[in-house]
């Protein structure tokens, strides 16, 4: 159980880590390694069973803290603790001062698939042996740290592989440390390699505390192709460089792969504390081969830079022909594509529409004429159909399918993705009419204002009972002080969802998270429509909802409510006054105008809410079906599998019982290996950058020459005045509270950062977005159509929004 790093190799490495495997392999090539030994995976076992472990796997998610604390108040048996200080004393040295280190071996890290580097502790300059016993077991325990069961969740590893394996050596303490990287992997060059250097510990180069000296060396001569020295560094000889260059050779030799290599220098010799395969490095050729002669006369974009499986290929390429189809209907050019899949990787490239002219005046005509007969493109035509269609699959849900039904859900939910793909361009034109019916108000009374309008249209929408229920759940986390504590100790929402399932203080929260799952459980939280994989539901992981939660967190719930009801007051007030100026006719005409104009309205959230979150929801419970069938026959080994086999294959499985193992088994290998590929960012005809100067006035806005500030000018949504520094784009996450500054309305979710979001600048879009309801229910004021802000603004500006008259400030550029 126990065991000196003299006597390991690489065979070693399921019962010692890979880590501590490695410096043995090294210690019998030949390499410097410092003094040491290993504590193996079974002594770890043996220390939870004298400790009277008795979690479970299923127990991690929930309990980890509570396991945590266990194992660092856990204690070594006289016989463990005897074995490890005969090892201890064995490896005392003068020529080290005594000091030493321990360091984690995890059975999980420094594998070929995953480092998870700087994910367990380890502990340097230790003085006794004392020392050394406390830090073993604060190795163990950061097995179970946030970090990491976060990550195995992410990730979905198996908890079983949490084993932790211990190195114990002598601490040598550098003239100089860093790390080596046998290739480049920032520009993919097998050719070349890096080596890293700082005066001191290693330490300081892997946390970033000192900076850090920079080689580029061309592998086959040694020749130092760059170099970037720090100012005030002592500078290594080109001796040492030579022998790092050497060694980082051999060591690659050694085992066969690409390195990723710490080591560190004392008295002019060399020690290798660490070496792991490096995971990030890519494959540079890139074969293409395209389907038809002229494909490579066009500049094609990848889509992303992993490859896709081939189930998510052919979904992608069947909801770009649907997504085509809905651009071509209402003749809209931006978005209109082909696609094509090179080596497993997903690209597109721009295609001219044919008749796009006459598409656009055909679509705007038959719109004009649903206007005329008060009818909304969205409410009156496409949603009672996909209403229906939606009842149809609700009937698969829930329930043990058999095969045959299986796959007639399987059918229907692709039906349902083409149907909302198909028709998502035409349905965002539900909302056109309230430029029109705008219009139409102001002809009435003049001095009609956004406001007043925006009342006069609202209405309550799905989406906005979504809202108020994220306002209750926050709300009863701000009031209760257990679960206000336990938000803020843990950022983890898999695990924060694990521990309050386990409290009686959050059985209220755990309610309304129920209640919300009953009514959102089959939709996504963000759009769907640009995911490549059906993602898990909100039924599957009700975690995610935490994240939302969180959003909502300092935000006052009566404000909200206050802020629905006066809009309804308002509505019913504004639209008295309006029918007291109109004669009867006229007034029956308004009235039908207002229903339609309410219909717009609804027709935002609403799109967002069937169209953006719910294009692979169906489709995504129909696989999850289909791989229990599979696996349940044993058609396919693993639940991921059944991404490697085509529709029509998955069909045969249900309808017929064929078995696939073996070409699943070929098309994985032939994955793995595509995802070691560098592909370009585009293939094809080469792309021509242009080079443009950005226009950076705007031209509705002034100069303030008084005050010497710049005022930018928009629409405003909201009347409010606020003041804060700015943040550019739609973060995923946000620490402070900001002025957030957008391209358009519709480039991300607000809901997860929303209680730091002060007032939004918008350079294009509209009140009746859904980002612009959403901001107006929670009473953050927005300025649209500000021209140019996207390139006059900048990160951390401090500038003032002022709703009232729809400027925006800029009190102090950054």
């Amino acid at each position: 159980m126990l065991s000196m790093l003299s006597e390991l190799c690489l065979s070693n490495k399921n019962q010692y880590g890979s880590k501590a495997s490695t410096l043995g392999e090294l210690i019998k090539s030949g390499e410097e390694v410092p003094n040491g030994f290993a504590l193996s995976s079974e002594f770890f076992m043996q220390f939870l069973e004298y400790n009277n472990f008795n979690y479970c796997t299923q127990d991690y998610l929930a309990y980890n803290e509570e396991i945590y604390n266990f194992i660092l108040n856990g204690q070594f048996s006289y016989e463990m603790e005897t074995n490890l200080l005969e090892f201890f004393n064995n490896i005392q040295s003068k020529e080290f001062q005594g000091k030493y280190a321990v360091r984690s071996s995890a059975l999980c890290e420094d594998n070929d698939t995953y480092s998870m580097a700087g994910m367990f502790s380890s502990f340097i300059n230790l003085n006794s042996f004392e020392e050394a016993k406390t830090s073993i077991k604060k190795c163990y325990a950061s097995l179970f740290n946030d970090k990491v069961i976060a990550y195995f969740v992410k990730n979905n590893l198996n908890f079983k592989e949490l084993k932790m394996c211990v190195i114990i050596q002598q601490f040598v303490v550098g003239d100089y440390s860093g790390v080596n990287f046998s290739v480049d992997t920032i520009d993919m060059d097998k050719d070349t390699m890096h080596i890293n250097a700082v005066n001191g510990l290693c330490d300081d180069y892997v946390s970033g505390k000192a900076s850090s000296a920079f080689y580029k060396i061309n592998k086959k001569t040694g020749e130092v192709l760059d170099e970037r020295i720090p100012e005030n560094f002592h500078t290594p000889s080109k001796d040492i460089i030579d022998r790092l260059y050497e060694i980082t050779l051999k060591i690659e030799r050694i085992f066969g792969k690409y390195q990723d290599i710490e080591w560190t220098i004392s008295d002019n010799k060399i020690y290798i504390l660490q070496a792991r395969p490096i995971t990030t490095f890519r494959i540079k050729p890139f074969e293409l081969k395209w389907q038809s002669e002229g494909e490579g006369n066009y500049t094609w974009y990848r889509e992303c830079d992993k490859p896709y499986k081939p189930l998510i290929n052919e979904l992608s390429l069947i909801l770009g022909d649907a997504l085509n189809k809905s651009f071509y209907t209402v003749g809209f050019q931006d978005f209109y594509s082909e696609y094509c899949v090179q080596n497993g990787y997903f690209f597109y490239r721009d295609k001219e529409m044919v008749n796009q002219e006459q598409q656009e005046q055909n679509f705007l005509t038959m719109l004009e004429e649903l206007h005329n007969d008060y009818k909304n493109i969205f409410q009156d035509i496409v949603l009672p159909e996909l209403i229906l269609l939606k009842k149809e699959l609700d009937n698969y849900l829930a329930r043990e399918l058999s095969s045959q039904e299986a796959l007639v859900f399987l059918e229907k939910s692709i039906e349902h993705m083409n149907f909302l793909a198909s028709n998502h361009w035409p349905v965002t034109h539900g909302c056109d009419y309230l430029d029109t019916f705008m219009e139409y108000c102001k002809n009435i009374n003049n001095d009609f204002n956004v406001d007043d309008f925006y009342d006069l249209v609202f209405n309550v929408s799905i989406l906005n009972k979504e809202r108020e229920l994220y306002m209750g759940m926050a709300n009863e986390v701000n009031s209760n002080p257990v679960l206000n504590k336990m938000f803020n100790a843990c950022p983890y929402d898999e695990i924060l969802h694990a521990r309050l399932k386990k409290v009686s203080e959050s059985g209220k929260l755990m309610q309304l998270i129920d209640e919300y799952i009953a009514l959102f459980g089959i939709c996504n939280l963000d759009s769907d429509v640009n995911s490549p994989y059906p993602e898990p539901l909100l039924v599957e992981e009700p975690s995610k909802i935490i994240g939302r939660i969180r959003g909502f967190l300092n935000l006052n719930i009566n404000n909200f409510k206050s802020s629905i009801e006066e809009s309804l007051k308002n509505k019913n007030r504004v639209k008295s006054s309006i029918l007291s100026t109109l004669d009867e006719e006229k007034g029956q005409e308004f009235l039908n105008k207002l229903n339609l104009a309410e219909k717009a309205y609804l027709a935002r959230d609403d799109h967002h809410y069937y169209f953006e979150r719910m294009t692979k929801s169906y489709l995504r419970v129909a696989l999850v079906e289909a791989e229990k069938i599979l696996m349940r026959n044993e058609q396919i080994q693993h639940k991921e599998d059944i991404y490697f086999l085509t529709l029509n294959e998955i069909k045969d499985a249900l309808l017929n019982g064929s078995d696939f193992k073996n070409p699943i088994n070929e098309r994985k290998q032939k994955f793995n290996y595509q995802k070691k590929l560098f592909a370009p960012p585009t293939i094809g005809k080469e792309l021509v950058q242009n080079t443009y100067c950005i226009d950076e006035n705007n031209e509705q806005g002034k100069r303030d020459s008084s005050e010497h500030t710049v005022i930018l000018k928009g629409i405003s949504g909201l009347r409010k005045t606020v003041k804060a520094k700015v943040k550019m784009g739609m973060p995923a996450y946000l620490n402070e509270e900001c002025i957030l500054v957008v391209p358009f309305t519709r480039c991300g979710e607000l809901e997860p950062i929303v209680n730091h979001v002060k007032g939004i600048i918008v350079e294009s879009g509209s009140p009746f977005d859904h980002l612009g309801i959403l901001a107006r229910e929670i009473n953050i004021p927005v300025i649209y159509n500000v021209k140019n802000a996207m390139s006059i603004l900048k990160d951390g500006d401090e500038v003032q929004l002022n709703g009232f008259v729809g400027e925006v400030k800029i009190i102090k550029k950054s």
